[in-house]
This record gives structure tokens, C-alpha cells and sequence, in this order.
């Protein structure tokens, strides 16, 4: 995945993180973190075969139109093997897991559920939505789609956008964020499945309890040139159980998505 799915990693990576990794990829506003995500995941998907990766990828800051419309305008390419649910799915699905375990707020439990259940992958621009009865009651009704051709898939890869969005959810009243933070780790890694975890942050050198927990941290940013102008480069702080550079390494969009250019000396 790391090694060959974004031209130029292989520049950064001489082996491949362990499955079923936390890896955090963090950076400032603008510095490309969920486009680098998405990028890395889509394009390591088109070269695998389709019972062997699938993603449900959650976005708690936008709607599922936004996010996959920004990633089209980067000339990213959108897989239907990556299943989006955003804010609003997000809190509809809470509503429900609520009803059902009859416990609120329960969105650890939320996020680990959709981490590893099997899920309908649904045709690109292919369904339509309707209308059923909700609990039995034909005036309470949910919205529900309706596609021909679905074909059902268990996750093998996970996405939080952003922890951030996430932490003022869950853990706004914390007594103790850093016990909270390493039961989701410890819980995201018994499921198997890699997971990314995007996070806004201005300064790595400010303790925070998940740099600690994760397996890798991918740091994103922007540096300004002797010219005044500014660039975007990716750095690798560390990656558990793998060969790396720690050196940064400038990144560009081209009509592709993204790319690694060259070490940042």
C-alpha cells in the first residue's frame, strides 16, 4: 500500500506498515491530510483484487458530496469499494444504535461496529432513495436505498475524520482522555483492520496522548520557500515494525491526485 499506491512513496517506504495498524496523519488546515488518505487507499485498491480491500471511511466535519467532489476537482479517483458515511449518516446511525443497546452516546461502540461489520458497496451514482416504515409504524418512516447490483464486503481498512471532530463528541468531558484513547487503539487494532486516523493539529511537539498509542504518525504541512512561496511536503514521524525515511519529502496535485517529488533538503 505505502510503498507503490501514490507515485514517489516508494522514495519514503522500503517495506509496508503491519496490517491491522493505527496510523495517525496529521497536519494543519489546507495540507491535504483526507486527500492524502483517500488517494493512498483508492489507488492501492484499483491494484489488488476486490475480495482482498474494502474501506468504510468516516467524515464527521463533511457531507459525502463535498468531500468526494473536493477529492474529483484533485483528479483523485473515487472507488466504490470506499464506502462513505458522513456526519449526517453518522448521527442517523447513532440514533439507531442508541434505540438498539439503549445507551446514549455509545459512539466508541459506533465506530468499532462499523469497523468490522460486513457492508453493501453501493454502484457509483446508481441508487436511488425511498422511503420504508420505520418500527412498524407507517407514519415514522427512514430514508432507505434501493440498488439492483450490490455486492456485500467486510472492511479491511477504516478511516476517521477527523479525530478531532471525534474527541469533542466523546471525550469533551473526559476525566481521563489518554485511558479513553488507548481502549479505541486497543479496540481498532482487535479488529484487524488498518486504520487511519486524521487529525488537525499545529504542533507536533505539543503532548497528546494519541502520538503515543498509534503505531504511525504521517505528518502533513506546508513550508515557505526562500521565494515566499509556499509548499506542501509529507513527513514520516514514525512507523512501528517498518523501514522509512524520516527525512520530509515535498508533495504536489497533479491531474492524477497526488505525488511525491523529492526529499525537502
Amino acid at each position: 500500500m505505502f510503498c507503490d499506491a501514490i507515485p514517489g512513496m516508494d522514495k519514503i517506504f522500503q517495506t509496508e506498515p503491519p496490517e491491522g495498524s493505527v496510523i495517525l496523519i496529521v497536519g494543519n488546515a489546507g495540507t491535504l491530510k483526507s486527500a492524502f488518505t483517500y488517494n493512498l487507499i483508492s489507488n492501492d485498491m484499483a491494484h489488488r483484487p476486490s475480495d482482498l480491500v474494502q474501506c468504510i471511511y468516516v467524515t464527521l466535519e463533511e457531507t459525502r458530496d463535498s468531500l468526494i467532489r473536493n477529492f474529483k476537482t484533485m483528479g483523485i479517483p473515487i472507488s466504490e469499494r470506499i464506502q462513505v458515511s458522513d456526519v449526517a449518516t453518522f448521527f442517523r446511525a447513532m440514533e439507531r444504535w442508541t434505540s438498539i443497546v439503549g445507551q446514549d452516546s455509545d459512539y466508541i461502540n459506533l465506530i468499532l461496529e462499523k469497523a468490522s461489520r460486513p457492508f453493501k458497496v453501493l454502484p457509483l451514482n446508481e441508487f436511488e432513495t425511498s422511503t420504508r416504515p420505520h418500527n412498524n409504524n407507517p407514519k415514522d418512516k427512514v430514508a432507505v436505498t434501493e440498488v439492483g447490483d450490490i455486492s456485500i464486503m467486510k472492511p479491511k481498512i477504516f478511516v476517521l475524520d477527523s479525530l478531532n471532530a471525534f474527541n469533542s463528541m466523546v471525550f469533551n468531558n473526559s476525566k481521563n482522555i489518554r485511558r479513553e484513547m488507548a481502549s479505541l487503539m486497543y479496540k481498532l487494532r482487535e479488529k484487524t483492520v488498518t486504520s487511519f486516523i486524521v487529525m488537525e493539529t499545529g504542533d507536533l511537539s505539543t503532548y497528546k496522548p494519541e502520538h503515543f498509542l498509534v503505531d504511525g504518525i504521517i505528518e502533513l504541512g506546508m513550508i515557505e520557500t526562500e521565494r515566499h512561496r509556499f509548499k506542501r511536503y509529507l513527513k514520516v514521524r514514525k512507523m512501528r515494525s517498518t523501514k522509512h525515511s524520516i527525512e520530509p519529502f515535498l508533495i504536489e496535485v497533479n491531474g492524477a491526485g497526488l505525488k511525491v517529488v523529492e526529499e525537502l533538503i
